[in-house]
């Protein structure tokens, strides 16, 4: 095996770089978009998800029990869609 200068990269290391490169874009990209980092957007994303998990459960009992959560589901989906169109 060759060796190679110092900072001289084989196509190996350069191939690796790169899809090193695009992975860290695919978990990045859109979290810096909307101006966080990826922990930032993590949390926002897990917060969200569980408002909408609850709500969900909330419309379900509604399906079943219409004298129950009468507007709790859209009620908070409206105050989730206000949140996230306010944020950049």
């Amino acid at each position: 095996m060759k060796s190679r200068a110092p900072g001289v990269l084989n196509n190996d290391s350069k191939t690796q770089k790169r899809s090193l490169f695009y992975l860290m874009n695919f978990f990045t990209e859109h979290p810096e978009s909307v101006g966080e980092t990826y922990f930032e957007h993590f949390f926002v994303a897990i917060r969200f998800s569980c408002k909408l998990f609850l709500s969900s459960i909330a419309a379900l009992i509604h399906a079943f029990i219409p004298a129950l959560f009468k507007k709790t589901a859209s009620t908070q989906i409206k105050k989730m869609y206000r949140q996230m169109t306010s944020r950049k």
